[in-house]
């Protein structure tokens, strides 16, 4: 079944590499050197992640709304973009609040 979780990217100062967080999942961060690279590397960075919570048996929060995913202090001119996951239909989830 595929998800689709909210990604926060942006381009750093100086014009560089483009970094991806995912609000979802703390930790869980990404770069590429264009956008296209950065999405890419934030799907693979986040399939892991995933992979990595069921195989410890953690909970996987549900998507949240990308009309929530507020910006944070620093972030401006960043956009957020659903990034799309394949994740187990039997998985465990929780509900994001």
């Amino acid at each position: 079944m595929e998800r689709l979780y909210p990604a926060v990217i942006g381009q750093d100062e100086d014009g560089g590499v483009f970094g991806v967080v995912f609000p979802d999942f703390p930790g869980c961060v990404s770069v590429g050197d264009t956008l296209n690279e950065a999405i890419e590397m934030g799907a693979e960075a986040l399939g892991l992640h995933l992979s990595g919570m069921l195989r410890d048996g953690d909970e996987i929060p549900e998507p949240t709304p990308l009309d929530r995913v507020r910006l944070e202090p620093g972030e401006e001119g960043f956009s957020i973009v659903p990034i799309p996951v394949d994740v187990p239909e039997d998985m465990p989830s929780a509900r994001a609040d």
